[in-house]
């Protein structure tokens, strides 16, 4: 039964460090819980298998439901859970990086955010958007203190107006690079900032 509380607890889970407190939630405020029934992917990867059930709910006033993905699932894709049965706390770890971008940090809240790590892009260029899964709030470039082959230390200063915030949505960070070759988007990381 612990396993299967603590576990639907990730609206916004690819943070890079968080701690959800499975006390304390208002149950009354949940109008429908229900068990997904479509394929939910991850990386390219259907997490919706039936070994751990994904679960839809949706709060009171909401334009449509969060998803809950099992802490076991996450697990079995590499991120670092923990749960702590004194505190009922469960946190999850998870590096943001791939070839081109690591060590991200995100500070800031309420649409006032700063985003610094290391880039490692051609000619130092990077881009990237802000958006909340259904609109883009923003977006820009920046540039490392060096190109690749070496990585470079970028920071970016993101401010979107609060009557742009979402209500029901998290807000997330798309970091690219545009390829030398054919102007494509490569090497894309996405970057959760804040969950409203």
């Amino acid at each position: 039964m612990k396993r299967a509380v603590c576990g639907f607890l990730l609206g916004a889970m690819l943070t890079s460090c968080f701690a959800v407190f499975a006390s304390g939630w208002d149950y009354t405020a949940v109008t429908d819980v229900f068990r997904a029934d479509k394929p939910v992917y991850i990386e390219g990867k259907n997490i919706n298998d039936g070994l751990y059930p994904v679960l839809n709910y949706r709060p009171d006033g909401a334009p449509y439901p969060y998803l809950y993905i099992p802490l076991a699932t996450l697990n079995d894709l590499g991120m670092k859970t923990h749960w702590d049965d004194t505190t009922m706390i469960a946190s999850v770890t998870r590096t943001l990086a791939n070839e081109a971008f690591r060590n991200i940090l995100v500070s800031g809240s309420q649409g006032v955010y700063t985003i610094a790590g290391e880039a490692r892009v051609f000619e130092g260029h990077l881009h990237y958007e802000v958006e909340d899964g259904h609109f883009i709030l923003q977006e820009g470039s920046a540039t490392a203190s060096e190109g690749a082959p070496g990585w470079g230390i970028f920071k970016i200063d993101i401010q979107i107006p609060e009557e742009d915030l979402p209500e029901y949505a998290t807000v997330t960070l798309v970091l690219f690079e545009i390829s030398a070759k054919d102007g494509s988007r490569i090497n894309e990381l996405s970057v959760p900032l804040e969950t409203f």
